[in-house]
C-alpha cells in the first residue's frame, strides 16, 4: 500500500513539511541550516534510487485529479536540484543569510519539485508562480530598503500565466476534438509569450540583475540557479509531449534568435557594471541565452549544449555567491567602491568569487568552460556571427570580473577578521569540487548526455 512518502508525493510533501521546523527553528540558524540541508541531501538520494522510498522507473501519483509523474528526465533533474540545494543550504548553515532563508528555501523547494512532476503543464506554471511569491520574501529577507528586484520577480512572473491559462484551454479544447486545428497556432503563440517571460528574453531580463544585487548572496544562487533550470525542464517536456509546439521549426528559430538577444545584451551591459551583483546577474543572462542559442540549432548535439550550459550556470552561481557572500560579511554591499582592499581580507572568498566568475564567462579551466565550447563549435560551423557574438559576450563578462578584482586587490590592508575554520573548509570544498569538474569533465558529462538522449523530440 502507497504511503504519502511513496513515489513522487513525497519529493514535495518532505520539503514542505520540513519548512514550518526551520522557521521554528529560525533563532537556532545552524540546526535550522543542518535540517535543511539534510532533507536536500536526503531527497536527492532518494530520487538516485536509493532503496529508502519505493519509487518505479515511472511512477504516478494521482492528486484531487492531477497526476504527479517522475519519470527518467525529471528524476535526473530533480535530483540535480536537490544535491545543488543541499550546497546552498551547507553554506548557508554557516554564512548568514537572514532568518527566512531556511523555511523560505525547502518551501520554495517544494514549489520546484511540483513544477518538475505535475501534469498538465498548466498547474507546473502555477506552481512556479507560488515559487515566485516566495521568493519575494526570499530575496527581500528581513532587509528594509530597495524592493525593486522582489517587486520586478513577481510582476513579471506574474505576467506569463495569463497566456499559460489561454493556451491550457485551447489545448484541452484541441485535446477533445483533433480535428479543430485552428486552435493550435494560436495556443503556440500563447505559450511562446509565456516562456518568453519565464526564460527572460529581452525587454523581459531585468528582474535577474536586481536579484543578483539585492538578494542575499545564497538566495540569490538559489532563485538564478534553479529556477530557470525548473523553467527550461517544463519547456523541454512540452515539447516532447506536444510535437505541434515545434512544427515547421519556427520555434527554434525564435529560441535560437531570442538567445542571441539575451547574450548580446548581456555582454554589452556587463563590462560597465560596478556592482559583482548585478555584474553576475548579467553573466547569469548571458549563459541563460547561450542554452537557448543551443536549444534553438534544433539538434540533438545542441540539446546536448543547452543542459550542459544549464547545469554548470547553476554550479558557477552556487561558488559566486559563496564568494560574494564571504566578502559581504564585512560590508553590507557588492560595489567595487564599497568591496576596494577587501579581498586582502578574505582571499578564500575572493577566489570563490573570481572562479565562479569566469566560470559564467565560460572563461578556460573552469566548469563554465565546457558548455560554452561546445556551443561555440557547434556555432563556428554554422553561423560564424552568431559564434563572435557569445565569445565577445564572454570577454565581457570576464573583463567585468577582472574589473572588479582588481578593486579587491586595490591598496593591502590588515587583516581585521579571518573568516571561521568551518566557513573556510566549507567554501574551499565547494570551490574544490568545482575546480575538479572543470578539470575533469567526464565526471559529468556521461549524466548530461543521458539526460539529454531522454528527449527524443529532435531525433535520435
Amino acid at each position: 500500500m502507497m504511503t504519502l512518502l511513496d513515489g513522487p508525493l513525497g519529493l514535495i510533501l518532505l520539503p514542505l513539511a520540513a519548512a514550518p521546523l526551520a522557521y521554528l527553528l529560525r533563532r537556532w540558524s545552524a540546526l535550522a541550516g543542518l535540517l535543511a540541508s539534510g532533507v536536500a541531501l536526503f531527497l536527492a538520494l532518494v530520487v538516485l534510487r536509493l532503496p529508502l522510498i519505493p519509487v518505479s522507473a515511472e511512477s504516478v501519483v494521482s492528486v484531487l485529479g492531477r497526476e504527479l509523474v517522475l519519470t527518467p528526465s525529471n528524476r535526473l533533474a530533480l535530483a540535480f536540484v536537490y544535491a545543488l540545494a543541499a550546497v546552498i543550504f551547507t553554506l548557508g548553515w554557516r554564512i548568514p543569510q537572514g532568518a527566512p532563508f531556511f523555511p523560505l528555501s525547502l518551501a520554495l523547494l517544494a514549489a520546484l519539485s511540483g513544477a518538475l512532476l505535475v501534469r498538465p503543464f498548466l498547474f507546473a506554471v502555477l506552481l512556479l508562480q507560488i515559487g515566485a511569491g516566495l521568493s519575494v520574501f526570499l530575496i527581500q529577507s528581513d532587509r528594509p530598503g530597495s524592493t525593486q528586484a522582489a517587486l520586478r520577480y513577481l510582476v513579471l512572473t506574474t505576467l506569463a500565466v495569463p497566456p499559460f491559462l489561454v493556451a491550457g484551454w485551447l489545448v484541452d479544447v484541441y485535446a477533445t476534438n483533433p480535428l479543430e486545428t485552428s486552435l493550435l497556432p494560436t495556443a503556440r503563440g500563447l505559450i511562446a509569450f509565456g516562456f518568453a517571460i519565464l526564460l527572460t528574453s529581452v525587454p523581459f531580463h531585468s528582474w535577474m540583475p536586481a536579484v543578483g544585487s539585492e538578494a542575499p548572496p545564497l538566495a540569490a544562487a538559489f532563485i538564478l540557479g534553479l529556477n530557470p533550470l525548473a523553467v527550461f525542464m517544463l519547456l523541454l517536456t512540452m515539447l516532447q509531449d506536444f510535437p505541434w509546439l515545434a512544427a515547421g521549426g519556427a520555434a527554434y528559430t525564435w529560441l535560437r534568435g531570442g538567445g542571441l538577444l539575451l547574450v548580446a545584451l548581456g555582454g554589452a551591459l556587463a563590462f560597465s557594471r560596478r556592482s559583482f551583483g548585478r555584474l553576475m546577474g548579467y553573466g547569469a543572462l548571458v549563459e541563460l541565452g547561450a542554452a537557448l542559442i543551443a536549444l534553438g540549432m534544433g539538434q540533438p548535439v545542441g540539446l546536448r549544449a543547452a543542459v550542459i550550459i544549464l547545469a554548470l550556470r547553476a554550479i558557477s552561481l552556487v561558488i559566486t555567491c559563496a564568494g560574494l557572500a564571504l566578502l559581504r560579511q564585512r560590508v553590507d554591499n557588492d560595489t567595487f567602491e564599497a568591496l576596494r582592499s577587501r579581498g586582502w581580507e578574505t582571499p578564500l572568498g575572493l577566489a570563490a568569487l573570481m572562479f565562479g566568475g569566469l566560470s559564467l564567462a565560460g572563461f578556460p579551466f573552469t566548469p563554465g568552460f565546457v558548455g560554452r565550447w561546445a556551443l561555440l563549435a557547434l556555432l563556428v560551423a554554422s553561423d560564424l556571427p552568431a559564434a563572435a557574438v557569445v565569445f565577445l559576450a564572454g570577454v565581457s563578462v570576464a573583463g567585468g570580473y577582472l574589473r572588479g578584482q582588481a578593486a579587491l586587490l586595490e591598496g593591502a590592508v590588515g587583516l581585521t577578521r579571518a573568516d571561521p575554520r568551518l566557513v573556510r573548509l566549507l567554501v574551499g570544498l565547494a570551490l574544490a569540487a568545482a575546480i575538479v569538474l572543470s578539470l575533469f569533465p567526464q565526471i559529468f558529462l556521461p549524466t548530461a548526455d543521458r539526460l539529454a538522449g531522454l528527449f527524443t523530440f529532435l531525433g535520435s
